[in-house]
């Protein structure tokens, strides 16, 4: 049976650097997933068990919590920023799927041309502190046995910062496999390739890694 769990929200608000360092709202991929599994649970049962099956799932993905993020950096000064974050996400006995795109403004309330001319570095904070970002988002899990899982995620994010006159375009793909080896215990053997493209030619990068990994979870 097919099952369905959509999120979607618009926040306009205004932030310190902390918070934007912290940014994971209603949208992030533990909250999606809580939704998906609470409209499978019968009615009455706890919520505390469906967020513990959710983070459980949540470990087996092998997914960072917040599947879109905002660039932060460490800084005294605040931002206007509005953020348009939309998700779905499906599963079947043996597949469970997670969409998310994701738009976002972040402006400084105290920026103006003279503040930029006196700056002694725009290409560091101050020059990132105008930014639009705009991506999606895909991750795939197939539950190959009871305790075998197959994992893809994919992300595309495309950076503007009108300051610098700078545009990236980011890339990232990773494929895993995860074992349950115990009740608390998951084992990890992941891919994952990074790219990022920049109007900047010192701005590029790309990253090929291979990782092995176990973990832990505690009751």
């Amino acid at each position: 049976m097919l099952r369905l769990a959509m999120n979607t929200f618009y926040r306009e608000e205004v932030l310190s650097a902390i918070s934007i360092l912290n940014l994971d709202g209603p949208g992030n991929t533990l909250g999606i997933l809580t939704s998906l599994l609470a409209g499978q649970a019968t009615p009455g049962n706890d919520p505390a068990v469906i967020a513990a099956a959710a983070q459980l799932l949540l470990n087996q993905l092998g997914l960072p919590p917040p599947l879109g993020f905002a660039q932060g950096f460490l800084t005294n000064r605040f931002f206007l920023q509005k953020h348009f974050q939309a998700a779905l996400a499906f599963n079947t006995p043996k597949n469970t799927v997670i969409v998310r795109v994701f738009h976002l403004k972040r402006t400084p309330l105290d920026f103006d041309n003279a503040f930029l001319a006196s700056a002694p570095v725009v290409s560091g904070g101050l020059g990132q502190s105008n930014v639009k970002q705009e991506g999606a988002n895909l991750s795939w899990s197939h539950r190959i046995t009871a305790r075998t899982s197959l994992n893809a995620f994919f992300r595309y994010i495309h950076r503007n910062f009108p300051i610098l006159a700078r545009k990236d375009d980011i890339y990232m793909g990773r494929v895993s496999l995860s074992r349950e080896l115990s009740e608390n215990m998951f084992g990890f053997v992941s891919y994952r390739y990074h790219q990022r493209v920049s109007d900047d030619s010192s701005g590029d990068y790309s990253e090929n890694r291979v990782t092995a990994s176990l973990s832990w979870r505690f009751r």
